[in-house]
């Protein structure tokens, strides 16, 4: 199957690269919106749970609770389709299919002409959202063991919650016309089902499994030298065994522990900040997905502006201008590569290579 995280899907967008190159602000190809930061899983990894934590004065202000109000959604929604974003991914923060008009948000993007994606833990993916999303470009589930035990204890759930996802999962598979896939993000409690999941999986009809370290605030490398050997392995056999034409398993994991570590960007500025807009559970858009509900990275308030006034803003262009991520951006990067690929390209075109 073709590789479905692929940093060079940018290059399917010319005039996008052409408008980055002379500086030009115009829409971005997708929105990430977090439509509320509730969530029932309470994973003892992620966001939901550990940012609360986080020391006071931290300039990270995340609030569980918080949801974007449906009038600002539903009209943010119609901006984007009005200014040209071609997709909206629904993620966390939270889980979006808790967010109480979830369906009616699926539906308004299709109506508009918006291709939908989804990230989410599944166990809400039955009913009128199975069916509706049907027609997504793709829905990502995570989901992180073949043990119904393990599976409940690592995400605070009933061992009950993996036999329901399980259902969903295999009914959806049916109906689906867009790709399937689960992130797996890997621990000391899961590492060793990695094969038998990913048979579980294909079994069930999912497309694609794609592996990844969960990244600790501190020691993550540490913590993962323990057992990645042996982990990657097995990620490596069922790569070698389980791989067809209708099904793939992708291995992120080794990569992401060499580059976890890495906090230092050798580019002077961010691409990605002007192709993925983010849209928080606060109602505020920041310039990137890893810098959501740091103070600083806000671009402006929906529940002020309209997201078209503030994204053509003087202040958002002089962020994109201006924003030297090797002297800003001293966390992990999702988007390293990305930058890193269209910087090299630029600079390429720059030097006229035959």
């Amino acid at each position: 199957m073709a590789e479905v995280y692929s940093d060079y899907k940018i290059f399917r967008h010319p005039k996008k690269l052409e408008d980055l190159k002379d500086g030009t602000v115009t829409a971005p190809i997708v929105a990430r919106i977090k439509p509320t930061n509730v969530c029932d899983h309470r994973c003892y990894y992620c966001s939901t749970v550990v940012k609360p934590t986080y020391d006071e004065g931290s300039e990270e202000v995340f609030n569980p609770k918080d949801v974007i109000e449906w009038p600002i959604l539903k009209r943010t929604i119609k901006e984007l389709a009005d200014i040209g974003t071609k997709a909206i991914i629904f993620s966390g923060g939270g889980e979006p299919l808790v967010y109480k008009q979830i369906n009616e948000a699926i539906q308004l993007c299709y109506d508009f002409g918006l291709d939908v994606a989804i990230i989410t833990n599944g166990w809400k993916l039955t009913g009128e959202s199975a069916n509706l999303l049907k027609d997504a470009k793709w829905v990502r589930i995570s989901m992180n063991s073949s043990d119904r035990q393990v599976f409940g204890d690592m995400r605070g759930v009933g061992p009950k919650c993996f036999d329901d996802i399980i259902e969903n999962l295999t009914e959806f598979a049916k109906i689906k016309k867009g790709r399937l896939g689960i992130n797996y993000g890997i621990t000391k409690e899961n590492y060793l089902q990695v094969y038998e999941f990913c048979e579980l999986m294909k079994s069930i009809g999912v497309d694609n499994v794609k592996f990844s370290p969960i990244i600790f605030k501190e020691g993550s490398i540490e913590y993962h030298n323990k057992f990645s050997k042996e982990c990657n392995e097995l990620i490596e056999k069922a790569k070698h065994d389980l791989e067809d034409d209708t099904f793939s398993v992708i291995n992120k994991y080794e990569e992401s522990l060499n580059t976890c570590t890495i906090f230092h960007r050798p580019y002077h500025k961010c691409y990605t900040m002007q192709l993925v807009a983010c849209i928080a559970a606060d109602s505020k858009v920041y310039y990137c997905h890893d810098r959501a509900y740091m103070q600083s990275s806000v671009l402006g308030d929906l529940k002020k502006e309209t997201f078209k006034d503030i994204w053509f803003s003087d202040s958002t262009k002089e962020v994109f201008d201006n924003l030297d991520p090797s002297k800003v951006c001293n966390q992990h990067c999702v988007w390293d590569g990305r930058n890193i690929i269209i910087t090299n390209y630029f600079d390429v075109e720059d030097e006229n290579f035959i």
